[in-house]
């Protein structure tokens, strides 16, 4: 493997009881990203085959069968400087231990991330939202279990389909999945106070409102709108039900009263105003679906008029409103494939 101008992707810290963790190098001319590794790494790989050699108490050679290369091969890998990331991982994997660490492997995945992407990758995704008010109380309640049912479907959906390869990343739902996933993080990482939002709403109705960023673009919406309709009938229902349970057993009049008031609470007053949430979430939703839409029905109509491809495609809401104002600098060409001689004939 070439190691002409490489560029290192690593961690500088070193761990005082192990010494310098082993670090991640990508090729610059294109080969397989390598490991790179030290004395302690290379114990450690050392000692790892030969324990777990004598714990199996199988030899070098049927530990390197079952790894698919050669003894020889073991050998001259266990005392390299470098070893190509994935065949480390079969190793890794077989020997139960790990000589990289997170961070560096996070530093790894960042590099290949944009150099995949290009110019173009920005891990800021928050600024490329649209950016919507809603309660806090509705929001945990009722949106975020929603939207995590949502992913939670689709993951399973797809475990039972024909696109479940473990080899393949990518599949007819990835796309809302990611971006569902990050938007289902964000919220969590607010680290809002539930208890203390669920006391002021219930004191007197109210909450404070907080904006989330979110893709409108999403075909997972309109599942999450009529799930969180449901659940909040659902909610206010069983609250009401208990209480009417209570009802069949109270004696006094006062009582009864008291109990009459809180069922109409539950079931009018508690269930108008979540439905009001619900609904001002939603029509937001709908404004911001509108706009992106637009934006991307006018992206098609140039692309289709003037047989050009978008240069990205996958986009967040306030990218493809950029892309609608410069068209022609977010596409290309189309250049149709010729056919061969034997497919014309």
């Amino acid at each position: 493997m070439g190691l002409i101008s490489q560029k290192d992707v690593s961690s500088l810290s070193v761990s005082e009881m192990t010494g310098q963790l082993a670090r991640i190098q990508s090729q610059a001319d294109g080969d397989a990203a390598v490991a790179l590794l030290d004395d302690y790494d290379r114990l450690l790989l050392n000692s790892a085959i030969n324990s777990y050699s004598k714990e199996k108490d199988i030899s070098i050679s049927d530990i390197a069968k079952e790894l698919g290369i050669g003894r020889t091969y073991l050998y001259n890998l266990l005392d390299s400087n470098q070893i190509e990331i994935n065949r480390l991982r079969i190793i890794q994997n077989y020997l139960d231990i790990n000589i990289l660490s997170e961070d560096v492997i996070d530093l790894y995945i960042r590099d290949l991330k944009e150099k995949l992407y290009g110019k173009s990758y920005d891990s800021n995704w928050k600024e490329k939202c649209c950016c919507i008010k809603v309660d806090q109380y509705y929001l945990l309640e009722f949106l975020l279990p929603a939207m995590k049912t949502q992913v939670n479907n689709w993951e399973y959906y797809i475990s039972l389909s024909d696109e479940s390869d473990k080899s393949i990343f990518g599949n007819v739902a990835s796309d809302d999945n990611y971006k569902f996933t990050k938007m289902i993080k964000y919220v969590e990482d607010l680290d809002l106070d539930w208890a203390e939002v669920q006391e002021k709403f219930h004191a007197n109705l109210k909450s404070d409102f907080i904006y989330i960023p979110i893709d409108p673009l999403s075909s997972y919406w309109a599942d999450v709108e009529d799930l969180a309709d449901e659940n909040i009938y659902e909610y206010c229902d069983a609250l009401a039900s208990d209480i009417k349970n209570q009802l069949e057993k109270a004696s006094s009049k006062t009582e009864k009263e008291d109990l009459d008031q809180c069922i109409a609470f539950f079931e009018k007053d508690l269930r108008k105003t979540l439905d009001k949430c619900h609904k001002e979430f939603n029509k937001q939703l709908d404004k911001e679906y509108e706009k992106i839409k637009t934006a991307q029905e006018k992206i098609l109509k140039y692309m289709s008029t003037n047989e050009r491809l978008e240069r990205k495609q996958s986009h967040w809401p306030l990218e493809l409103l950029d892309f609608a104002e410069n068209l022609e600098n977010n596409t290309i060409p189309k250049k149709e494939k010729k056919l061969n001689n034997n497919a014309k004939k």
